[in-house]
């Protein structure tokens, strides 16, 4: 995995950690409207969503006055990532 400083959090099987200091995120996404998510996912978790992943059928969804997007159908990718990313799975490394 890369170095701390390539990343400003890391997903695993067990939830989302942020690292270092979020507001150096904030600054960066502010100023540059994207993140550098590099290394962020864990390399065995990669592994079990690529697996999921090349079973995955997409669809096209039509979204209103923009066209369509492809999502996957059934989600066996996004909605893990999803539930990693948010909520109480998603802590800073302290305790509050």
């Amino acid at each position: 995995m890369g170095k701390a400083a390539d990343r400003f959090f890391t997903i695993g099987k067990t939830g989302t950690n942020i690292v270092g200091n979020p507001q150096l995120a904030a600054d960066s996404f502010a100023s540059k409207r994207a993140l550098l998510c590099r290394a962020s996912i864990d390399p065995d978790l990669l592994d079990q969503l690529a697996t999921a992943a090349s079973a995955v059928q997409f669809v096209s969804n039509p979204v209103e006055k923009l066209g369509h997007r492809w999502i996957e159908q059934p989600s066996r990718v996004g909605q893990p990532l999803s539930l990693l990313s948010i909520g109480p799975f998603c802590t800073s490394g302290s305790s509050p």
